[in-house]
């Protein structure tokens, strides 16, 4: 069974690719994860996130896995994963740049408005009195 150490989970991440390793599986163990925190996480090779419990069969299993080990992370799993983080610090972010593009826009619109009435006003002063 796996599951991912307590430091790694406090600060957002969780476990999307499963909790169990199947019996007579031989090779390296990928792991996809979610970061679900407010801020960016940085790991580099070799640092501990996960735990890993062996369990004892009571008979020998008749399922097991009988492909090819995995050697390393391929281009196939990575494309799988790839494209636009959508986790709660990225969703922060953009959610401030459209704050700052909404603030530029009322800005914007306050000038113009400011700039268009006196010219108004000046063109129709003649007809209004």
């Amino acid at each position: 069974f796996i599951s991912m150490k307590a430091k790694a989970k406090f600060r957002g991440l969780i476990n999307v690719s499963g909790f169990h390793v199947d019996p007579g599986y031989s090779g390296r163990l990928v792991f996809s994860v979610f970061n679900a925190g407010p801020k960016s996480l940085h790991f580099k090779r070799s640092d501990d996130l996960f735990l890993i419990w062996f369990a004892n069969l009571d008979r020998q299993t008749e399922e097991k896995k009988n492909g090819k080990p995995l050697e390393a992370i391929s281009s196939e799993l990575i494309n799988g994963i790839s494209g636009e983080i959508q986790s709660a610090h990225s969703m922060s972010e953009r959610l401030e740049n459209l704050e700052k593009k909404m603030i530029h826009q009322n800005t914007l619109t306050k000038v113009m408005i400011g700039l268009f009435v006196p010219v108004v006003i000046f063109i129709l002063k003649d007809f209004i009195l």
